[in-house]
Formats: structure tokens, C-alpha cells, sequence
């Protein structure tokens, strides 16, 4: 990932004396198209209505191949999220989503893995996109780890 424009801002002046032009978009919080990412992640508990989840937080750091070549490719530092819930899916999404991370780390403990290890790691993923059965504009990312840095 490229050093933002943005670091080079560090005071009034220099943020005065800067064109629109100079400075970094901000990256959006979207849902990427389906395709192998390279991706940070990380992890964490977050109650979401009242309920326990376990939340994992992606950056996109590169796009290696989208499964649209007409697809837009999403900005670099764009972000997303998947939220595991406490139900017997979830858990079990939850479960292979952590395989792959207790195999590299050699932790089978699911708190020490999500607390202590999935904090800025770097994967290299496939994202699939699945529409909410209630309203379909709605689209979530499914991440499926295919190797972990």
C-alpha cells in the first residue's frame, strides 16, 4: 500500500497551503466485488443490537483478480466487515474462519486468537458478496482465508 499524501499534512500551514488535489480521498466502508484480495484484518468482540458478536474488520491492500474484469475495483484502504453471531451459523462460520489463522499461529483458543492474534495480519482472501434475504439492496461480504502471511 502506497504512504498517504495525507502524512505529509502536519500542521496548519501546510494543510493552508495544499490543493484539494494534494490530499488523500478518504477511503469508503463498502462491500468490495467478489474476487482475491490482499487484505489486513483484524478482530474483536462488539455487541451489534444488544447482542454479542464477534466482529472481523478488513482493509483492502490490493486487488489481485476480480471474478468481473468489468467489475470496479475497490479503492485501496477501503473497508468492510463481517460479524459472526452467537447462533449455531455463526459459530460454525466463525470456526472456519479461524481455522486457517490457528493453524498459522498454533492457537486452537478461540479468545487468544481473536484477541491476541488477528490484529493486523495480512491475508490473501476470496470475497463473495450475498444479498440480505429481507432486503436485497443490502450486500455483505463472505471472506473465505486462503492463506495467511
Amino acid at each position: 500500500m502506497s504512504e498517504s499524501r495525507n502524512a505529509s499534512i502536519n500542521n496548519i500551514d501546510s494543510l493552508l497551503s495544499a490543493s484539494l488535489d494534494d490530499l488523500d480521498d478518504l477511503p469508503s466502508f463498502e462491500v468490495p466485488p467478489p474476487g482475491v484480495y490482499l487484505l489486513t484484518v483484524n478482530t474483536d468482540v462488539k455487541k451489534v443490537n444488544d447482542k454479542d458478536c464477534i466482529e472481523a474488520q478488513f482493509t483492502v491492500n490490493e486487488v489481485v483478480e476480480l471474478k468481473d474484469a468489468n467489475a470496479t475495483p475497490p479503492q485501496i484502504g477501503n473497508k468492510f466487515s463481517m460479524l459472526f453471531t452467537l447462533n449455531e451459523i455463526g459459530v460454525g462460520k466463525l470456526k472456519q474462519f479461524c481455522a486457517p489463522f490457528a493453524d498459522h499461529f498454533g492457537e486452537k483458543k478461540i479468545g487468544v486468537l481473536i484477541r491476541d492474534h488477528i490484529k493486523d495480519v495480512i491475508v490473501s482472501a476470496s470475497v463473495t458478496n450475498r444479498k440480505d434475504k429481507e432486503d436485497p439492496e443490502k450486500v455483505y461480504a463472505s471472506v473465505k482465508i486462503l492463506s495467511v502471511a
